[in-house]
């Protein structure tokens, strides 16, 4: 035999011919097998939850600036159900002191790469206002928007990347921009008014910078989880944050949500809504990046601040909250002095790797026996079980911040190559360091299943 005529499999004591295709411009194209055309299965949408069904998708937060002509962003989000049709969502979340105080005309289209681009519509109208907060230093939670495209008609297929165009327009910053747009993801963004960048060819897109992107793809979803992924500035600063980067690497579904100064304590001081409130709709399980800002709470608990977001969690129907070790804020100078203040990770750390240890539903000191702990994964990758009663639910510790210490509690920067710090802003630390912390967080995810 020199070599394969046809492609078969052996079921039920016979050859039986077999084609194997691609989904390619919204058909169904032979690539081995079969030599003729294909009929693919009648379409199934999934049955299930509406979830949010996509990579690559965060909260409007911080400052977008489109300029008086307009701008938009061409963002690509993996879609990870078989949908009839999709909901477009896009939650703005103004940021206290980062700018949020012009109103801006919002319009959106969304394609399948390479083919040309649908115009969403919200209530019949194409286009929408998100609408700038009167005064910066006086935001609140009510302060939020949410806004829904009507629904576009499918199918999509588990697997369809689709491509999704955000246009503003604001000659100052209004609400709205997540993170750097990123090349190995996204399109990137253009400039001009609506016709302009409706016809914009790819060479126009610059997939540097920031960019608008929507917050939730909705659908019915048999998939076993959806995320939503919370953080401070070190989530949201870097053009790659590990958040993303191990979300995306694992093809889980994922909302991207992070304030500069965010604390967990602002979750229990009323502000959960406005932060997670909106995308827990769509999102079973929550990974938290906060612990950084923690000490800013005065005089508090900062573990009983963990505990009432982890309860207020469990209350809201979250399967499972993944609760991130605080990175280090301290150097070693290497002459016998140490730069930096490490708290509240001094607080929190030991606490977390001890499994965050309660009584009573009260945090109670590492190594307490008889406390109910929760599951956690040492930095080495050993998985310590922990009892599903604990307000982490099925969730875990994943030491993302000691995989950045010279040693697992220093409280200081490893010292190796590439470097993983700033030496002038140790609260701050580099691409480097995000880039360690997403390798471990995704042999994290793997561990448990995801």
């Amino acid at each position: 035999m020199t070599g394969m005529d046809n492609l078969a499999i052996h079921t039920s004591g016979s050859w039986e011919g077999v084609t194997v295709a691609r989904h390619v411009g919204g058909e169904w194209v032979p690539v081995l097998g079969g030599g003729g055309s294909y009929t693919p299965p009648e379409f199934t949408p999934d049955d299930g939850p509406v979830q949010n069904i996509a990579t690559n998708t965060g909260v409007l937060q911080n400052q977008w600036t489109p300029g008086t002509t307009g701008a938009a962003s061409a963002t690509r989000h993996m879609l990870y159900a078989n949908a009839a049709e999709i909901t477009l969502g896009w939650f703005a979340r103004p940021n206290p002191k980062f700018g949020a105080g012009a109103d801006t005309p919002l319009r959106a289209w969304v394609r399948r790469p390479g083919e040309p681009w649908v115009e969403c519509t919200f209530d019949g109208a194409t286009e929408v206002s998100l609408h700038g907060a009167v005064s910066e230093e006086a935001l609140l939670p009510s302060d939020a928007q949410n806004v829904y495209a009507d629904p576009i008609p499918g199918p999509f297929y588990l697997g369809d990347t689709i491509e999704v165009m955000t246009w503003g327009q604001a000659a100052t910053g209004t609400m709205g921009v997540q993170g750097d747009l990123d090349g190995t993801y996204d399109l990137g963004k253009t400039s001009g008014d609506p016709a302009t960048v409706e016809q914009a060819p790819a060479s126009a897109f610059s997939a540097t910078g920031t960019g608008a992107r929507p917050s939730v793809v909705l659908a019915p979803s048999a998939q076993s989880s959806s995320w939503a992924l919370i953080g401070d500035s070190n989530s949201v600063n870097p053009a790659r944050s590990y958040l993303a980067q191990a979300f995306r690497a694992r093809a889980l579904p994922h909302i991207l949500n992070g304030k500069h100064g965010l604390g967990t304590y602002h979750l229990a001081e009323g502000w959960w809504d406005f932060q997670l409130g909106e995308q827990l709709k769509y999102a079973d399980s929550v990974f938290s990046a906060l612990g950084t800002n923690d000490g800013n709470s005065v005089g508090a608990d900062l573990r009983a601040n963990m505990v009432t977001a982890w309860e207020t969690a469990r209350a809201a129907g979250v399967v499972r909250w993944v609760q991130g070790t605080v990175a280090p804020r301290a150097i070693d100078n290497g002459d016998g002095t140490t730069s930096g203040v490490y708290k509240p990770g001094d607080v929190l750390n030991p606490w977390l790797r001890d499994g965050a240890p309660i009584i009573g539903g009260a945090p109670v000191t590492p190594g307490t026996a008889g406390a109910v702990r929760a599951t956690v994964i040492t930095l080495a990758g050993d998985v310590v079980p922990g009892d599903p009663a604990h307000p982490l639910g099925t969730g875990w510790v994943s030491d993302t911040g000691g995989v950045l210490e010279s040693s697992v509690g220093s409280g200081e920067y490893r010292q190796d190559e590439p470097r993983v710090y700033n030496p002038g802003d140790l609260t701050h630390y580099v691409q480097a360091g995000q880039d360690i912390q997403a390798v471990l967080l995704g042999r994290d995810l793997a561990l448990m299943g995801f």
